[in-house]
């Protein structure tokens, strides 16, 4: 069966939240935002700014799709990279952290759609369980309220402010 579920991230850039798989059981799953800057944390090599975790679910449960969806920001996008100050100019790809649970081999597919807003990782079957967390970083801009560098700054706070929405596909 698979359960999709829009979240917001709430104003400490965390949501917790349980979910129906149609079983009497409820699965949770958590995205933090947290740090000074999404860009720098990934430009520095820290790759911790975000992180999802599987906290609990029935057995056999997976995550198999997770999307970071901006667009409740229009003028927001994830940047990974180009040019300095501009759309698509002075960011970077998405980069695991060297504490993710979940390795390169196991994402299958990453994609970057509606205009820049929409960020979706894809997994391989049975990868992402229950106990696992999958941090990474990625540059985005324009999210939330108007901070340093013309809202080139997104601090982890940020994207709860913004009802930054996101969702995973069990």
């Amino acid at each position: 069966m698979k359960t999709v579920k829009k979240l917001l991230l709430t104003a400490l850039g965390t949501a917790i939240v349980a979910l129906s798989t149609g079983k009497a059981e409820a699965t949770t799953v958590t995205l933090k935002a947290e740090g000074f800057d999404s860009m720098l944390n990934s430009f520095f090599g820290q790759n911790d700014f975000f992180e999802l975790s599987f906290v609990d679910s029935p057995d056999d449960v997976f995550i198999d799709k997770f999307t970071l969806d901006l667009s409740r920001e229009p003028d927001a996008f994830f940047d990974f990279g180009g040019g300095f100050f501009s759309q698509g100019s002075f960011g970077t790809p998405p980069q695991l952290g060297s504490n993710s649970d979940i390795s390169a081999a196991e994402i299958t597919n990453v994609s970057l759609t509606n205009n820049k807003q929409t960020f979706t990782v894809n997994f391989a079957d049975a990868a992402f369980g229950v106990g696992e967390t999958l941090e990474f970083g990625v540059d985005t801009d324009l999210v939330g309220p108007m901070t340093g560098f013309w809202g080139f700054i997104d601090p982890g706070g940020a994207f709860g402010l913004a009802d930054i929405m996101f969702s995973v596909e069990l």
